[in-house]
């Protein structure tokens, strides 16, 4: 793709996050964080599938269809993996995943893949230390 058609359709997309971004809180607009988020969630939402296609051709898939127990999911974005997981090795999992434009399609890519039940968004990132604890305490969840 020429560069000028790639610059003009990252352009495009940064503008309808924005539209995005006023019709829900104007304020936000002034949000580098905001803007940022919604900007890669634009860009995520288009991009996530391709990067999981090209997954096929790596470990990941057999490493995600072994998982078992509690499974932390650091960064699960739209949920890509979600469907190579096999529920019945699964007790729980913790998406952690601070981009709450992603969220919608996280819990749908959940419901898709049969993990409802199982599965918690955890919206803040790893880094987080204080977000993390919070949301630990709120879950009940023992974290040393």
């Amino acid at each position: 793709m020429p560069c000028s058609v790639a610059s003009a359709l990252t352009t495009l997309g940064s503008l309808l996050a924005l539209i995005r971004i006023a019709s829900r809180s104007p304020s936000d607009v002034f949000s580098v964080s905001k803007v940022k988020d919604a900007v890669f969630g634009q860009f995520w939402q288009r991009m996530g599938p391709m990067f999981a296609k090209g997954d096929q051709e790596t470990a990941i898939p057999a490493l995600v269809s072994e998982a078992s127990g509690v499974v932390l999911e650091l960064g699960p974005g739209i949920g890509s993996q979600l469907p190579r997981y096999n529920a019945s090795k699964i007790t729980k999992v913790y998406g952690v995943e601070p981009n709450t434009d992603l969220h919608k399609s996280l819990r749908e890519m959940v419901k898709a893949s049969g993990l409802t039940d199982i599965y918690d968004i955890v919206p803040c990132g790893i880094e987080d230390v204080a977000k993390l604890e919070t949301f630990c305490a709120q879950s009940r969840i023992l974290m040393k």
